[in-house]
């Protein structure tokens, strides 16, 4: 990439060579025809570093989506062979209560996922269902009811998921690292009357309440989000938008 950048900026700077020998020919016609043929070939190879540029950065993050998606596939296959392997533990020893709960478990948190990914937002879904495979230090827990479309908010539906997965990225890196249980922080997301509530409640103790606060209030600047509510402890934040008219 840096080689490529090189050639972009030295055709750039080349077109300083004709513009100096057309001052020195006193604007002679030789001098600005070859002025105009330079900048043409220099504009021609800056056209075609732009595009290799491009192609390489398009690459990166398709790359980039592969791996991540193969993470959330093994992480997810990895937890689900675990709550199998304690489902045929409990059948095998016999014990129908823990049976049942185990299984009524496994339904619960199969239904959850399923009402994340009918959000239809990909760049909220797939940070979602990935925040266990990248977050070791804060554990998150989704609560979201049935009815819940992300796409209602309209045409920056998309840009209010970022604005959403930015807070969790504030929360998780000034969550106060320690030993024990990880710290907890539980999203739930509600729509009635025309919105879509965010709620976040967060189970641990921060290393730096206020300037989690900073950060949350640039996130939030600019967008559709309105605070309802926001402690200054930082353990609450309730967020309201208004679904798009139509």
């Amino acid at each position: 990439m840096n080689r490529l950048r090189g050639w972009k900026y030295g055709a750039a700077a080349s077109i300083a060579v004709p513009s100096v020998a057309a001052w020195m020919g006193g604007g002679s016609s030789a001098s600005q025809l070859l002025l105009v043929v330079w900048v043409a070939a220099a504009a021609t190879v800056w056209i075609a570093v732009e595009r290799k540029e491009q192609a390489q950065r398009l690459e990166q993050a398709l790359l980039s989506a592969r791996q991540t998606s193969l993470r959330i596939l093994n992480h997810h296959r990895h937890d689900w062979m675990n709550e199998l392997q304690v489902l045929y533990g409990y059948i095998r020893l016999q014990k129908p209560d823990k049976t049942v709960q185990c299984v009524e478990r496994i339904r619960d948190r199969m239904m959850m996922e399923s009402r994340i990914a009918k959000l239809n937002e990909p760049g909220l879904v797939l940070y979602l269902q990935s925040f266990r495979t990248v977050s070791k230090a804060l554990q998150l827990e989704v609560l979201l009811e049935e009815e819940v479309n992300w796409m209602a908010l309209g045409s920056d539906a998309a840009a209010l998921g970022v604005r959403l997965t930015e807070l969790l990225e504030a929360f998780r890196l000034g969550i106060k690292p320690g030993a024990g249980d990880a710290p907890r922080i539980q999203l739930e997301l509600s729509q009635y009357e025309g919105i879509v509530e965010v709620s976040l409640e967060l189970d641990g103790e921060l290393q730096d309440a206020p300037a989690l606060e900073r950060r949350c209030q640039e996130v939030l600047a600019d967008s559709r989000f309105r605070i309802v509510r926001l402690t200054p402890e930082m353990d609450c934040i309730v967020l309201q938008a208004e679904l798009a008219a139509g």
